[in-house]
């Protein structure tokens, strides 16, 4: 089996993976076994094929469900590991990639060679319904390696942790802990309840916004990291927020402790910054 066109490219695509010692082909193509008999009759002598679809058929052994988050961690982890592979080793990954800025991306960050393989929709598409592959992955590869634009890289967010800002993982806590459990919401509804519309937006004249969102105008956190309860719960702090007016408070007092951006030396002005730890 071959996997279709992936639409998370922060998984399929990891800016982090390093540069491999080993010489790499990407093998691109629509879905089909013809990419992994290319890769067969093309690599040399024990070289190693990753295949997603054949990772996602080993790791689901035939049972049904979404494998392929779990299966793209497992071929970004043994591509990864290329890094410290003899420089004699050759590997040959089966990537569709119909958008030219994957196959180049491939080219950039592996170092690879890539070998585009496309015989042709009505091909592909008998050779997919011959082996079981649902033909809509076809038809979505061909769709991509057609759009115009599919030379542009779009924009992405990245999902690894925050260890270089912010507090570090692990340490948060739960909502619950940070003094937004049930309690909260129930002290949110009865404020919501009394006053629906955003106090602040009212105050500057914007008019009437929802109110969403329950801020405390004198935070209930301590420096020390122990809350004081009477005014978590002192209904004279409470004001009725729009959800902007209640990002824009926090950002001027919770996370102003922590001073954004860098200083004319590039090291972050944060003191506890990790950068400032070193």
């Amino acid at each position: 089996m071959s996997f279709g066109p992936s639409t998370n490219r922060a998984a399929a695509y990891p800016t982090w993976l390093p540069m491999p010692a080993c010489a790499v082909h990407v093998v691109a193509g629509p879905p089909g076994p013809h990419l992994r008999r290319h890769a067969q009759h093309n690599c040399k002598a024990g070289a190693r094929i990753i295949d997603l679809g054949e990772i996602i058929d080993r790791l689901s052994q035939g049972r049904p469900g979404n494998w392929a988050p779990v299966a793209l961690e497992q071929r970004n982890h043994e591509l990864a590991a290329l890094a410290k592979a003899p420089a004699d080793e050759e590997v040959w990954l089966i990537s569709p990639s119909p958008r030219q800025w994957q196959r180049d991306w491939w080219a950039t960050h592996l170092n690879a060679r890539v070998h585009l393989l496309d015989p042709g929709k009505p091909a592909a598409l008998a050779e997919a319904t011959a082996a079981g592959l649902n033909p809509r992955f076809v038809f979505a590869w061909y769709d991509e390696f057609a759009d115009p634009n599919g030379w542009q890289i779009p924009p992405v967010r990245d999902t690894r942790e925050r260890h270089l800002t912010g507090r570090p993982p692990g340490q948060r806590g739960t909502a619950s802990e940070r003094g937004y459990g049930n309690k909260h919401g129930e002290m949110r509804t009865a404020l919501l309840v009394r006053q629906p519309w955003c106090e602040r937006c009212e105050a500057e004249g914007r008019g009437r916004v929802p109110a969403t969102d329950l801020n405390h105008r004198e935070p209930f956190m301590q420096p020390d990291g122990t809350k004081n309860y009477k005014l978590w719960g002192d209904p004279k702090n409470h004001e009725a927020l729009c959800r902007t007016c209640h990002q824009a408070h926090g950002a001027r007092t919770d996370r102003a402790a922590s001073p954004l951006g860098s200083g004319t030396d590039g090291r972050p002005l944060d003191p506890n910054h990790p950068w400032n730890k070193r």
